[in-house]
């Protein structure tokens, strides 16, 4: 099984991710309590949700990829 992590600013992306979790019957996880818990990835499979700004990934999603408990 795999976990579908998310961030959402207006809740449009925790929808999309709800459905592919569902679908797929993967967890589903906010990127950002997966930082403020600084916990590791397990899951052989992720999938990652996000909305786009300026044809860019937020900055937090960013943090997050490198993330190893240090803030960004």
């Amino acid at each position: 099984m795999g976990t579908i992590y998310y961030f959402t600013g207006t809740g449009n992306s925790l929808s999309i991710a709800r459905t592919i979790a569902g679908k797929l019957n993967a967890n589903l996880a906010s990127i950002v309590d997966y930082m403020k818990e600084k916990r590791a990835i397990d899951d052989e499979v992720i999938g990652i949700v996000m909305p786009v700004y300026c044809m860019d990934i937020p900055k937090l999603v960013k943090c997050a990829a490198y993330y190893e408990g240090d803030s960004c």
